[in-house]
């Protein structure tokens, strides 16, 4: 495959597990949340260090996995306390 082509799978995963996290939420079911942010994160993560590989900015990839993990943190945290 070419950089292009896994920037473009990691781009429809980042979309499977964005709707996997929505079916999370509705049902607040901790570990599908904890399993889609991590997902998540593991994307957003390839999808900078590919792009940092090609000569591109990986600047909003990386920032995005950061705030995926910040996100989740913070729902975790508040769904363990109610």
């Amino acid at each position: 495959m070419t950089p292009q082509e896994y920037l473009s799978l990691f781009a429809n995963r980042v979309e499977q597990s964005s709707k996997g996290l929505a079916v999370a939420h509705a049902s607040r079911n901790w570990e599908l949340a904890a399993l889609n942010y991590r997902q998540l994160f593991k994307c957003h993560l390839m999808r900078g260090l590919i792009s940092w590989r090609i000569h591109q900015n990986p600047t909003e990839h990386l920032c995005d996995a950061i705030a995926v993990v910040n996100e989740g943190i913070s729902t975790l945290r508040s769904w363990s306390q109610s």
